[in-house]
């Protein structure tokens, strides 16, 4: 094996600054946010001529491409057994026709009417007639059409006759002429429309009932797919065109779909991405999915809390995408939990992506969203993605060198390659840094104690085998192994880690930040649960293994020496003071302490005896409060006794009351709020960006006044709180 390096820096780069698609806690998927691209970069219509036949060409080429209409014969014979096996499962989902002779050509002594010519399939769906009289006819077959054409070829005028004795003119020809390239024209929009009305019809009802603020980023979406209609509108003929002249006996319904399903494939990535928003939009319209405004609600809570603080903890961040006033849609999918900021689709509105099997556990997967959520702001914010990678490696090593911890041996063998400990520890930090940023300053500090009794049992419900049994038919319920990957830069192989640490050693790492923040108690009960979901016995090394499966090499780090960095990883992330946050540390912005999780065990009490009932006058009561006593109610009623599957419906059905409960009293605040503004005229706090409608602005400050009277400050007596505040920390 060739000499390895460890590229330190490129972790965070990687994942800061480029669109980077793939698995995130199993079924998931993050996009992170792109920079300096206001809409996708659409190709012009000639690029996207030009790439779309560079497809067919490729796909349906044949190693002996016909010159000529008359050899299809031959074609048939020199086909690979690829393009014969495709030729024999029938093309575009049609079955070839099968007949003795082929009209115009040699006998087929291949059994089959379809042939390939000129990078196209021959898909000759004509099947030779002769009558009594002798006549041939041409029969064609066209999918989809109730009835099949007879045009007797011997009887095709050739000649007019004489137009003064038949009174007769040209204008028939000219109109029928006109009405064919009407019809035609009209072809070529009745595809587009298939496959644009549906996203269309859901922009347009969102445009007619959505609330204001969300006006902008619709209208941008508009935009999006009126540009997209118009591209493939202009494209689609001139493919077809072409494919029509390099394939006169081609039937065009065939051609058709060919230009169809190869536009389709080279504008997928927009054409997939733009479905999120209007997907959205769309299972809004249909009002079938509830649970999604309690998604969007807990995740603009998150929004404000991250990025928005104010008073003593007022931090200057600038982000790059996410903005005040911008919003959040989600949708029901295959993919998720995941969220897509706003550069991906329409500007300013940032899409979340949830799993449909977890519609009925919607209330108790809320809590992921904060870790999900995280990721885009950790990307967004500038300069913290890198100057986070360096403060906790720099602190890691400093810590080794001083001797607060000492590893079991000091190099660790990969092929026959050897890295210090140190170093390669310090690699896998700065491929991962983004997972266990998300895990600590998304997860911990914004619902405390509830990320890890969510964490760990949400991972060992992916990793356990299918059916009802598998969680107890499965030894590891989380992983102790991942993968890394080698790559060639500038001559040299480098050595990267997949961007998730495994489960074990992320568990850890939750419960050293836990313990950071004060709770000692919580943070040995996540060890707990994480030795008792790793299985027998407990792994003494963490592994990764080459994700290609090229190489036998495998990289093993002593679980003992990595749970030793855990408490300088989450003691880095969560007390650094960087320049990226403005001078303060997340903790200054964001955090957990005692005071909320009171809170958050009131409301796991009303949780656990049924009730929906939200307290106005405890103060503050923000969504990821509900988000956290939605878990830990979970986990109380199964700890004593409840059948899991009724405390899940339960608490799934309550919480979901107060989430929008908590969301009324807000927007009945808010518009109380403007409508005072509005009265008063402006002001000079800086909390009240003008706006010609005062409704349409996301608040600044941090999330959430209640709707209610609630005492000076937090419901403390005096009016004064104790060193606590529910403003954003």
């Amino acid at each position: 094996m060739k000499k390895i390096v460890l590229n330190i820096d490129k972790g965070s780069s990687r994942m800061a600054q480029h669109a980077h698609i793939g698995n995130c806690c199993r079924h998931h998927m993050k996009v992170l946010p792109g920079y300096g691209d206001k809409n996708f970069r659409f190709p012009d219509d000639q690029t996207l001529v030009a790439n779309a036949l560079a497809r067919i060409e490729k796909r349906y080429g044949t190693e002996a491409a016909i010159e000529a209409a008359g050899h299809e014969g031959d074609s048939a014979k020199s086909a690979s057994k690829s393009d014969k096996a495709e030729v024999e499962a029938g093309l575009f989902g049609h079955e070839p026709v099968k007949n003795a002779h082929s009209h115009g050509s040699k006998p087929d002594t291949t059994g089959r009417g379809t042939f390939r010519t000129r990078g196209i399939i021959k898909a000759e769906m004509k099947q030779p007639i002769r009558t009594g009289s002798g006549i041939r006819f041409d029969r064609t077959f066209v999918p989809g059409l109730p009835t099949h054409g007879i045009v007797d070829r011997q009887k095709v005028i050739t000649k007019l006759p004489d137009a003064e004795q038949r009174q007769m003119d040209g204008t028939v020809f000219l109109v029928s002429s006109a009405l064919a390239i009407i019809q035609d024209q009209g072809k070529n929009n009745a595809i587009v429309a298939e496959l644009f009305d549906p996203l269309a019809g859901a922009v347009n009802w969102a445009r007619e009932h959505m609330p204001a603020k969300y006006q902008q980023a619709i209208a941008s979406l508009s935009a999006q797919l009126d540009k997209l209609q118009q591209l493939y509108l202009a494209a689609l003929p001139r493919v077809l065109a072409v494919l029509a002249a390099q394939n006169p006996d081609v039937d065009p319904k065939k051609l058709e779909d060919a230009a169809v399903e190869v536009l389709n494939e080279e504008l997928v990535q927009i054409l997939t991405v733009l479905r999120i928003w209007t997907d959205a939009f769309a299972q809004r319209r249909d009002g079938m999915y509830k649970q999604l405004e309690a998604v969007i609600y807990t995740v603009e809570t998150a929004f404000k809390q991250q990025t928005h603080s104010d008073g003593a903890n007022a931090a200057d961040i600038h982000t790059v995408v996410f903005q005040v006033g911008n919003v959040f849609v989600a949708r029901f999918s295959n993919q998720g939990p995941a969220t897509f900021p706003g550069t991906r689709g329409p500007i300013g509105a940032h899409a979340i992506e949830v799993r449909h099997d977890q519609r009925n556990q919607t209330a108790l997967s809320l809590v992921l969203f904060t870790h999900e959520f995280r990721h885009d702001i950790w990307a967004d914010v500038e300069g913290l993605a890198a100057e986070e990678t360096h403060a906790v490696i720099s602190q890691v090593q400093e810590a080794f060198t001083k001797g607060e911890f000492k590893f079991s041996a000091e190099k660790v063998n990969f092929g026959r390659n050897q890295f210090d400990t140190i170093d390669i520890i310090c690699k896998m930090i700065a491929d991962n840094i983004g997972e266990i940023d998300a895990d600590i300053a998304g997860g911990v500090l914004q619902s405390g104690p509830a990320f890890l009794y969510n964490m760990v049992p949400m991972f060992a419900a992916y990793n356990s085998e299918p059916g009802a049994d598998g969680i107890f038919k499965s030894n590891r319920l989380i992983r102790a192994s991942s993968f890394y990957e080698l790559s060639k830069e500038h001559g040299q192989v480098s050595l990267d880690f997949l961007p998730h640490p495994p489960d074990y050693i992320r568990a850890y790492i939750v419960a050293a930040a836990l313990e950071e923040i004060g709770f000692n108690a919580e943070a040995e009960e996540c060890r707990r649960l994480a030795d008792q979901a790793v299985g027998s016995p407990l792994p003494s090394y963490i592994a990764w293994g080459d994700v290609e499966g090229k190489s036998k090499a495998v990289i093993k780090i002593a679980f003992s020496d990595l749970k030793q960095v855990a408490p300088v990883i989450a003691r880095a992330i969560i007390r650094t003071k960087m320049k990226s946050l403005g001078g303060k540390s997340m903790f200054d912005i964001v955090n957990w302490n005692r005071h909320r999780q009171d809170k958050v065990d009131l409301l796991t009490k009303l949780l656990m005896n049924g009730s929906s009932e939200l307290p106005a006058e405890k103060g503050d009561m923000f969504a990821t409060y509900i988000a956290a006593a939605a878990t830990m109610a979970f986990w109380g009623l199964c700890k004593s006794g409840v059948r899991p599957l009724v405390a899940a419906a339960s608490v799934e059905e309550n919480a979901l009351k107060m989430i929008f409960t908590a969301r009324d009293r807000e927007e009945a605040a808010e518009l109380a709020k403007a409508n005072v503004h509005e009265a008063h005229g402006p002001c000079n706090c800086g909390r009240h960006p003008e706006a010609a409608a005062p409704a349409q602005a996301t608040p600044p400050a941090a999330p959430a006044a209640a709707a209610t009277a609630k005492p000076a400050h937090d419901g403390s007596e005096s009016g004064v709180e104790t060193g606590e505040t529910d403003e954003v920390e």
